[in-house]
């Protein structure tokens, strides 16, 4: 890893301890200083390690380029919408990425299909759990609902597609993803627990930076899976 990268990547988990550290005292000012760092931290410790020179890495700042403009969006609840956009874009843009790695290859859900039946499951049950709470936003959350879910399930069928480590932290930063916006809906819309708040930072955080950490080692394995087939 480049000297750079490492700079970046140490500038990234400080300001995510201090935007955890603000959320805590419930500085809500401060956050609209920490919480637009997040993400152009990882994108600068990510450009530097890839130099965005192939599609897969322009890809993936993307996706945390989304991120960043939700990030931002959602400092303001009256802007919910916009914000969910944002990420549900994000979303979009990471299942893009995972669907062009190795297309010829044939990953572990198509062998093990059954395997997303509990991510299926997890959905019906949360949005069942959800529905009497979310009113007019009952469309969108659903449909929400079903890109982050497929977004695991792509992530979970990168198994068999490329090497184990890279797979490994493809599916923990979207497993983590879902667990952060499932914390995010429950305090939103069920019940504000004072922890979530925390919660979802802390999954969120280590979500973008395992995606992160999977794509560089995407890009720089020397398997022959890095190439666009």
């Amino acid at each position: 890893m480049k000297k750079s990268t490492k700079i970046f990547i140490w500038l990234y988990w400080f300001a995510v301890l201090a935007d955890l550290f603000i959320v805590y005292k419930g500085y809500s000012t401060a956050r609209y200083f920490s919480k637009p760092l997040l993400m152009v931290f990882l994108m600068l410790a990510y450009y530097f390690e890839t130099k965005a020179s192939g599609s897969f890495s322009k890809i993936l700042l993307g996706g945390l380029f989304f991120s960043w403009l939700g990030d931002i969006i959602l400092l303001n609840d009256d802007y919910f919408i916009v914000g969910l956009i944002c990420f549900l874009i994000t979303h979009i843009i990471y299942i893009s990425y995972f669907v062009s790695i190795n297309k010829k290859a044939k990953g572990l859900l198509q062998f093990q299909p059954l395997i997303g039946i509990p991510v299926a499951v997890y959905l019906l049950l949360f949005l069942w759990l959800l529905w009497p709470f979310l009113d007019k936003l009952r469309i969108p959350v659903v449909f929400y609902g079903f890109v982050i879910c497929f977004m695991l399930i792509c992530a979970i069928n990168l198994y068999w597609k490329t090497d184990r480590d890279t797979a490994v932290l493809f599916f923990n930063g979207a497993l983590q993803f879902l667990i952060s916006d499932s914390l995010l809906a429950v305090h939103k819309f069920v019940y504000p627990f004072t922890a979530l708040p925390i919660a979802v930072m802390i999954t969120y955080t280590s979500a973008q930076f395992l995606i992160a950490q999977g794509s560089i080692n995407h890009i720089g394995s020397n398997t022959g899976i890095t190439s666009e087939n």
